[in-house]
């Protein structure tokens, strides 16, 4: 009966070092969950590294937009103030003509009257010609 019960010990002792089928198959889960996520872990590496590469890229996209942009308003601002120099000189071109072109002003006495002004209204001058009337009619 020792020997017996010392024989089932052994068969137990057999029986434990033996993995079970559920043993087997979740061992082998294990192994495939591991060499994905290794193979996971080198994607995530590689996406790490693209990602770095295109922020450096935004980042000097956006200088060279920045740059181009400030470029842009200074070449603008030049235009502007070019073109308006070129006005202020055809401006002072004009007046300097203008000032060539002018006829002196006759200040003397004896110059030929000149005729009605263009708000000339021959109503206001009636009715003056009227109120002189009354005048010399009043002195008469």
């Amino acid at each position: 009966s020792l020997f017996a019960a010392s024989a089932k010990l052994a068969q137990k002792t057999v029986d434990a070092n033996v993995p079970s089928q559920g043993e087997k198959i979740l061992k082998n889960a294990n192994r495939s969950l591991s060499r994905e996520n290794s193979s996971l872990n080198t994607e995530n590496k590689l996406l790490s590294k693209e990602n770095q590469q295109l922020t450096i890229d935004k980042k000097q996209l956006s200088q060279e937009l920045t740059k181009t942009q400030a470029q842009k308003t200074q070449d603008l601002y030049e235009k502007n103030n070019l073109e308006s120099s070129d006005r202020s000189k055809i401006v002072d071109d004009s007046s300097e003509q203008v000032a060539v072109e002018k006829t002196p002003v006759d200040t003397s006495f004896e110059s030929v009257p000149q005729s009605p002004p263009i708000s000339y209204n021959a109503n206001t001058e009636l009715a003056r010609g009227s109120a002189l009337g009354s005048i010399i009619e009043q002195i008469a």
